[in-house]
């Protein structure tokens, strides 16, 4: 199964929690035999892994903060294009938004046909994350 994990930032050296536990998560898929993906916004660094893809939509300041996020997807469509295209590309079977907001689990881009998981890793109660939460295909 091909797997792939949607955020907004991720860098191999990044003290965060989130960044730290999806990519021990991706690398214990890897040893299972699952080709596992990370697709995060944010420019190129030295210590990438080969199984990090860097979107090219979005540029983020950094740091990054929830004013930034609202500001650079006030228009979604140019990322919902990116990640859909590049989740088809590699065609992922499974993909998870690992986060509802910063994971961009609120667009829910994925092709059709293509399962997803939602990671909530701070509770919110905003628009964001009721959207995150609808069902998008029938059978849910």
């Amino acid at each position: 199964m091909r797997i792939a994990f949607v955020l907004l930032t991720h860098n191999p050296d990044e003290p965060a929690g989130i960044e730290r536990s999806v990519a021990a998560l991706a690398h214990g898929l890897r040893e299972l035999g699952h080709p596992t993906l990370i697709m995060a916004a944010g420019p190129a660094t030295a210590s990438d892994p080969d199984q990090l893809i860097r979107l090219t939509s979005l540029a983020l300041p950094r740091p990054a903060v929830e004013e930034d996020l609202a500001r650079l997807l006030f228009d979604p469509a140019p990322v919902t294009r990116e990640v859909s295209g590049l989740l088809a590309e590699h065609r992922v079977d499974l993909v998870c938004w690992v986060d509802a907001v910063w994971g961009l689990g609120y667009l829910s881009p994925a092709p059709a046909g293509t399962a997803t998981a939602l990671m909530v890793h701070v509770p919110r109660t905003d628009a964001p994350l009721r959207q995150s939460l609808e069902p998008r295909r029938a059978g849910w």
